[in-house]
């Protein structure tokens, strides 16, 4: 909701030749939310790893600069990484009902 309401004050950001992930970073900064570093759950070249290994239990896997990749890398996560049980939906595009208004 903060990032939804907050985009109009982000805008300045956007003619920055960065990715989705560091203007995400910048404008939630500018926007007041607290970062919090939790590097072990994402696997990442930039984060130290050698190579994405798309079947270990973390919650995201960057960067995938193609469709292609993409969809790879999620389905070799999908049928042999480990899954925390319910939490997750198995059904993509992940449907979430919409409870608030924009």
């Amino acid at each position: 909701e903060v990032f939804i309401r907050g985009i109009p004050q982000c805008d300045t950001l956007r003619s920055q030749p960065w990715g989705e992930d560091k203007y995400l970073d910048h404008c939630l900064q500018l926007l007041g939310v607290r970062r919090v570093l939790a590097y072990e759950l994402l696997d990442e070249l930039a984060c130290g790893e050698k190579e994405v290994d798309c079947a270990s239990s973390h919650v995201a896997f960057h960067p995938f600069k193609d469709v292609k990749g993409f969809f790879s890398c999620f389905q070799e996560a999908e049928a042999h990484g480990a899954w925390p049980g319910d939490a997750l939906t198995r059904t993509w595009p992940p449907t979430i009902p919409e409870k608030r208004k924009l």
